[in-house]
C-alpha cells in the first residue's frame, strides 16, 4: 500500500487552488511581482515551520485549536496566528503549547550550508 502524506507533512507538496496553478507556482510569481513580498516569505520562514509542526500534532491529538488553547492556558487566536505562519512567537507561548501537546520544544542553533555527519 502506498503511504499518502499530508501537506502539512509534506511542505514542499504541490497543492493545486481552484485556479489551476500550484501554490508554489502562484508563489514565485507573486514574490517575482512584489519585492516586499519575496522578503516576508524568507523572513517567516521559521513561523511557516513551527505552524506546518504545530497544526499536524493538534491534529493528531485530534483537538481543536480551541481545546489546544486550552490547555496551553491561552487564547484560540494566540493558537490560530501561530497556525498561520504569520506571527512571531514566544519562546514562552511555544513552551506551553509543547507542554499542552506532550512534547519536547527543542530549539537549535546549526551552521549553515554545514551538513553536520555523525562520528561512527
Amino acid at each position: 500500500m502506498t503511504e499518502v502524506k499530508h501537506v502539512v507533512d509534506n511542505p514542499e507538496a504541490a497543492v493545486v487552488s481552484p485556479v489551476g496553478n500550484t501554490a508554489r507556482v502562484a508563489r514565485s510569481r507573486r514574490a517575482a511581482r512584489n519585492p516586499e513580498y519575496a522578503r516576508l516569505w524568507v523572513e517567516y520562514a521559521i513561523e511557516r515551520r513551527i505552524a506546518q509542526q504545530l497544526i499536524k500534532y493538534r491534529m493528531a491529538n485530534d483537538l481543536t485549536q480551541e481545546e489546544l488553547a486550552k490547555r496551553a492556558g491561552t487564547s484560540h487566536s494566540q493558537v490560530s496566528r501561530l497556525e498561520s505562519g504569520q506571527h512571531h512567537s514566544s519562546v514562552a507561548t511555544l513552551e506551553k503549547i509543547a507542554e499542552a501537546l506532550n512534547l519536547d520544544l527543542d530549539i537549535t542553533f546549526t551552521p549553515r550550508g554545514v551538513t553536520l555527519v555523525a562520528a561512527d
